[in-house]
């Protein structure tokens, strides 16, 4: 018959080495922890990130119409100074042409 017993010393061996490994493991999932939320607040920030970008994307679509509307005021204004300019010149040939004739 064989005996299984162990010593004292070997009892506690043992269960110094359990105590380590619980401890490691509890330092482990610590960290796992600590990662875990900074990658959800990494994920909210993120998120938020996200919603203010969409939201700048638009008001920068919007300033731009804007923008176009307002370079497109002197154009405007050229082309009715042009269209005056050539309404007065018709205006005047066709005057001095019946003026001519003896209308």
């Amino acid at each position: 018959m064989t005996d299984d017993s162990i010593t004292r010393r070997e009892y506690e061996e043992h269960c110094k080495r359990i105590d380590d490994e619980q401890n490691r493991q509890n330092h482990r999932l610590t960290s796992l922890e600590n990662g875990q939320k900074v990658l959800s607040e990494l994920t909210i920030s993120i998120k938020v990130l996200a919603v203010n970008m969409e939201g700048m994307a638009k008001e920068q679509t919007e300033q731009g119409e804007r923008l176009k509307a307002i370079e497109d005021i002197p154009g405007k204004r050229w082309g009715d100074v042009v269209k005056t300019v050539i309404t007065v010149l018709v205006s005047a040939v066709v005057g001095f042409g019946l003026s001519k004739v003896g209308l």
